[in-house]
């Protein structure tokens, strides 16, 4: 049996752990709403500093990206020279 402030909290749960943030996280937000505080920037200041996470790690897999595409340009050069040897 869970109760309902319980499960309103569970279901509210859906889109934060989508966004990436975690439940240990939000505690604190679950807990400020229980005690009839509105943690409205509390929230906003996780939602930031996950969009800034997220940013770091889209330009660490961009730098990921742009190094394999050289590797793959690398090794089509060496087998079409090597193709060229052959012929």
């Amino acid at each position: 049996f869970i109760p309902k402030t319980q499960l309103k909290g569970l279901t509210s749960l859906r889109k934060p752990k989508a966004c990436g943030l975690l439940c240990e996280k939000l505690k604190k937000s679950f807990t400020l709403r229980d005690r009839g505080f509105k943690p409205y920037s509390h929230v906003r200041d996780l939602l930031r500093q996950r969009i800034i996470d997220l940013e770091q790690k889209l330009a660490e897999l961009t730098t990921l990206r742009r190094e394999f595409n050289k590797l793959e340009d690398e090794w089509s050069r060496i087998q079409t020279a090597e193709d060229d040897k052959v012929e």
